[in-house]
């Protein structure tokens, strides 16, 4: 009897390691497999939710953007001159028209003639350290235009018009429409100054008319179809219309200036 249990003892763990070694590997991997499937799928996932996450942050931020305004002068004066462009409208200039350089950057009001008078060397003053500005008139009208340029405003020597190609007119409707003219390659008629007379400053020319043009201690202005930038008279009600058959058949309007008013461009880590 004894020797019949040791051999059925025996028996019994030599198959019992036969099936362990055959099965329960093969299980054990499984679990593995399974287990690095699991792992993987979940860092799909946890993926995927990182990329809708900063979706939403980026729609966020866009929804949120906004333009910052800086006051050249902090004095009272501000106070008094409120500021001709809306958010709306520096969003649409800045999306439409400003070139990739200035669109990270921080708007500065340099010249304000409600704040800082109708000097015109005062303006050359406020502006001298600027290259590129955008100008915004209200006129009497309640119609806003206005021109970006590259280049600093001050007199020149033995040149009329200096500038680039990135500068550009636009106007802006009593009810907020926004349009953006740039530059066609016509001519390089971007912009000039005189400062004799009142001072004279003007974007765009050429066809005996001036795109914009303001004179008189900034006062008075005129705007005209110009090859510059293949635009209306910014004033006129035709700058409703881009359909238009011949702008250049519509004769220069001129206009008293209510408010006028120079930005400038910087960093906003400055």
């Amino acid at each position: 009897t004894n020797r019949f249990s040791v051999i059925f003892f025996t028996a019994f763990c030599i198959l019992s390691s036969t099936i362990l070694f055959l099965f329960v590997p093969q299980s054990f991997a499984w679990l593995v497999k399974g287990n690095e499937k699991s792992s993987k799928d979940y860092d799909k996932a946890e993926k995927r939710d990182e990329t809708k996450s900063s979706e939403r942050i980026i729609e966020e931020k866009e929804d949120e953007i906004e333009i910052i305004v800086k006051e050249e002068s902090n004095d009272e004066t501000t106070k008094l001159a409120p500021l001709i462009l809306t958010q709306q409208m520096m969003l649409q200039l800045t999306k439409h028209g400003l070139p990739a350089s200035c669109r990270d950057k921080m708007w500065v009001r340099l010249f304000s003639i409600s704040r800082d008078g109708d000097s015109f060397s005062t303006f050359l003053e406020k502006v001298k350290n600027m290259s590129k500005t955008l100008l915004a008139i209200r006129t009497d009208g309640n119609v806003i235009v206005g021109g970006f340029v590259m280049s600093t405003w001050k007199k020149q020597k033995g040149r009329t018009f200096f500038g680039s190609g990135q500068s550009f007119l636009y106007s802006i409707s009593s009810c907020g429409k926004t349009r953006v003219y740039k530059w066609t390659g016509a001519n390089e008629f971007f912009q000039s100054l005189d400062g004799n007379k009142g001072g004279r400053i003007s974007i765009g020319g050429g066809d005996d008319s001036f795109g914009l043009c303001i004179t008189d201690y900034f006062n008075s202005g005129s705007s005209g179809s110009c090859p510059t930038f293949a635009n209306p008279p910014l004033h006129h009600e035709v700058a409703e219309n881009k359909e238009h058959p011949d702008i250049s058949s519509i004769l220069p309007t001129t206009f008293k200036v209510v408010e006028f008013e120079v930005y400038g461009f910087v960093s906003p880590w400055l």
